[in-house]
């Protein structure tokens, strides 16, 4: 019985914080994805008018997605290449691939997602960090040495 209560406050609270919950991580979704709009090489996927979501997946030109997805782990921040429906596997996302895009544009696209403890200064901090991250993934595979991502 005392589970059962517990679960019925637990569900009441969720649905009173839920419509600030959601604005705050809608605020934080436009936010970065008007910055990663902003940036040359950057392809946005989906619908541009969505207005729910925690998540934005986003193509980066001459990039490989893991690879940059490891060098902003390095930079301090969890992102992900790929689908969640496929962790860890190292194709690209066959979500990606069912909406028509190119093999190589799928893996460049990495997965970026907010959260309650996010806040717009995270934001604002990963779109400074990710130019630099971008130059060190298009330069390592340029140069064809891996070993050059780390910061």
């Amino acid at each position: 019985v005392a589970t059962i209560a517990g679960f019925g406050v637990a569900a009441r609270l969720a649905a009173e914080e839920l419509p600030a919950r959601r604005a705050h991580a809608e605020a934080l979704v436009a936010r970065l994805r008007s910055g990663l709009g902003d940036m040359p090489g950057v392809t946005l996927h989906g619908d541009p008018g969505r207005t729910s979501g925690t998540t934005v997946s986003a193509g980066f030109d001459g990039c490989d997605g893991p690879l940059l997805a490891m060098c902003l782990d390095l930079a301090g921040f969890a992102v992900s290449s790929g689908a969640a429906c496929s962790s860890g596997s190292p194709e690209p996302s066959p979500v990606l691939l069912a909406l028509g895009l190119p093999v190589a544009a799928a893996r460049s696209a990495l997965r970026i997602s907010v959260g309650a403890g996010n806040t717009a200064a995270d934001i604002d901090a990963f779109l400074a960090a990710l130019p630099a991250a971008l130059a060190r993934v298009r330069g390592a595979i340029s140069d064809g040495d891996w070993r050059t991502v780390e910061p």
